[in-house]
C-alpha cells in the first residue's frame, strides 16, 4: 500500500494571508464576474454549471480584441498585487 501524502501545513499558511493582498484575478475571472448577472436574466433555465459552461465557450470564442478590456483589468489587478 502507497500512503498518501500529507500536504505541509506551512504551504497552505503561504497561500492565505489574513493581513496581506487578495490574489489578483484573471482576464477570464474579469469576464465571467462582469457577463454572469445578464446570462442568468437572459437563462434562467439553466443552472450556474451552465451558464459558467455558456460562458466559457463564449470566452473561448472570443478575439484578442475583445478580451483586451478584460486583460487590461487583470493587468492592473496584478500590479496592485
Amino acid at each position: 500500500d502507497k500512503k498518501k501524502q500529507k500536504r505541509s501545513k506551512t504551504a497552505d499558511a503561504e497561500d492565505e494571508k489574513p493581513d496581506g493582498p487578495k490574489r489578483p484575478q484573471s482576464a477570464y475571472f474579469y469576464f465571467m464576474n462582469d457577463k454572469r448577472p445578464a446570462m442568468m436574466k437572459e437563462r434562467p433555465d439553466l443552472k450556474f454549471g451552465g451558464v459558467t459552461k455558456q460562458l466559457t465557450d463564449d470566452w473561448n470564442k472570443m478575439d484578442d480584441a475583445a478580451k483586451a478590456k478584460y486583460d487590461e483589468m487583470a493587468a492592473k489587478d496584478k500590479a496592485r498585487y
